[in-house]
């Protein structure tokens, strides 16, 4: 077999370059299963182009035969998303829900949110504040006291320093329901639109402003009193008859209102409230049912008033007469002594805090109970803490003045260390003495709220040796002597040595 002489020849040279692809123009869809937006060559406009969502030949909704509205963008595709903040945050929370989309441009259409949720599923709007839906419903009408528990631990949850238990119908609340708001911190970031601020950069103590006003409530936790972060407290129209004197440990309080409640005196302990200069704390009292001597005007006579304490027409103007000169005398050492210092104007007035006059001080005994020795046979004595007295008072011969706690007080405050007291009268044997009960019951109000202490030593005491009422006035330089402007605040002593009356002619302003 013969060999053949040359290699077989080979094909043409190849081709220098690719074989030219077709353009976009000379391609042609079939079928209208792909939704994907056409590619434009931009490389030759001379002005921004014009972003668009093109209507395809799916985009037609089910109902009818109309294409979706589009939005169109004009201008590069980076200046799309360069408006306000504040705008954007409305505008969307306008929207049924947020959208979370991939990173990128998004030209979103007034129908584009119809694609993400499923067949005539329409998104839940988004609840911001879960309690204040709740708040509206009368759930309070079956059990107050869950209600309010759920308020306080949705104020927690959203760091919400304004807790609203007003007008829910709570006859009482106890220190289980108000003991997490120990535990509220304050939001740093309330509004992320905004630049920040200095205060972002400070503490986060909260300012706990607590509303109970409108309710029936006819005694107040002991918890209340240590929220050492409580700025506003508001008590008003309620059925209270008591302050505790623990409202002193509210430090931080800034406006307290315990107006229309059941009140007929006051706590010596909030004298200091109404005496600071610095008007660190406003207090509101009235309207309230205090016991103060009862002034009522006479008809053509110049001086306004008649006192009416009792049946004795002589005996009220008397009594009336010399209030009126202690008032007086009060105005003008803080006038400086000038008698025919005239009134400022309202603009200008002071607040004037001026003593008039003590009830009887009613002395009691190491165990509560009051010596009769030095109370009169009249059997409306029993009631002389409403009646004002203007001699100097002395306590009884019948015992020594000492200011050394007695050995019941002692036992009292060992039992409040060492013991629970709580329901302690119906733990005792039923032949328990009643000054006994009493002083216990006593101890176990000291211990859980605080025990009391003295108006003049400012020592800790659980039974009380005597006590009275001084009546104050309370108003403006441009004020008169009236009912209205008279405050009865009730003092306390720890020993018989201590009940001081107040000196006459104290006044500030």
């Amino acid at each position: 077999m013969a060999l053949p002489s040359s290699p077989p020849l080979l094909c043409e040279d190849p081709p220098s370059s690719p074989p030219q692809l077709p353009t976009l123009g000379d391609v042609s869809f079939i079928g209208a299963a792909s939704r994907k937006r056409l590619h434009s060559d931009y490389g030759s406009l001379s002005s921004d182009p014009l972003f668009s969502e093109d209507v395809s030949e799916l985009d037609f909704n089910g109902d009818d035969d109309q294409p979706k509205p589009k939005k169109l963008f004009k201008g590069p595709w980076w200046d799309v998303a360069r408006r306000p903040r504040q705008s954007l945050r409305k505008s969307m929370m306008k929207k049924e829900s947020f959208r979370n989309v991939d990173s990128g441009v998004w030209m979103g259409s007034d129908g584009s949110d119809d694609s993400l949720l499923s067949d005539g599923i329409k998104a839940k709007p988004v609840v911001r504040d879960e309690h204040k839906r709740e708040r509206q419903q009368p759930a309070w009408q079956n059990d107050p006291e869950a209600f309010a528990a759920r308020i306080v631990l949705g104020c927690l949850e959203h760091g919400k320093e304004t807790v609203d238990l007003s007008g829910i119908g709570l006859t009482a609340i106890s220190n289980e329901t108000l003991r997490p708001l120990h535990q509220m911190i304050k939001h740093a970031h309330d509004d992320l639109t905004l630049p920040p601020s200095e205060d972002l950069f400070g503490p986060l103590t909260p300012s706990i402003q607590l509303f109970l006003y409108g309710n029936l409530l006819e005694t107040l936790p002991a918890e209340l009193f240590n929220l050492a972060n409580v700025t506003v407290l508001s008590l008003r129209n309620n059925s209270l008859r008591e302050i505790p004197s623990s409202v002193t440990r509210l430090s931080k309080l800034a406006e307290l209102n315990i107006a229309g409640n059941q009140l007929e005196n006051l706590p010596w302990e909030l004298f200091s409230m109404l005496r600071s200069t610095d008007d660190v704390c406003k207090v509101s009292l009235r309207p309230n049912p205090f016991k103060v001597p009862r002034l009522s005007v006479q008809p053509g006579s110049p001086s306004r008033a008649n006192t009416s304490t009792s049946g004795d027409d002589s005996n009220s103007s008397s009594i009336f007469r010399q209030l009126e000169e202690r008032f007086i005398h009060g105005r003008q050492f803080l006038n400086g002594g000038d008698k025919d210092a005239t009134p400022r104007k309202k603009r200008d007035s002071r607040e004037q805090l001026i003593f008039l006059a003590p009830s009887r001080i009613r002395y009691m005994d190491s165990d509560s109970s009051v010596v009769r020795s030095v109370m009169s046979t009249n059997q409306h004595d029993e009631n002389a803490l409403e009646t004002p007295v203007f001699q100097p008072q002395h306590p009884p011969t019948t015992q020594v003045s000492t200011t050394a706690p007695s050995l019941f007080e002692l036992a009292l405050r060992s039992a409040q260390i060492s013991y629970d007291l709580r329901d302690v009268s119906s733990t005792l044997p039923g032949d328990t003495p009643p000054n006994v009960v009493r002083g216990l019951e006593e101890a176990a109000h000291g211990a859980e709220y605080g025990n009391e202490r003295c108006s003049t030593c400012t020592k800790e005491f659980v039974i009380p040796r005597a006590e009275w009422v001084e009546y104050w006035f309370h108003g403006h330089e441009y004020y008169d002597l009236s009912e209205e402007k008279i405050l009865p605040f009730k003092r306390k002593a720890c020993s018989w040595e201590c009940a001081q009356i107040t000196p006459v002619g104290t006044a500030f302003a």
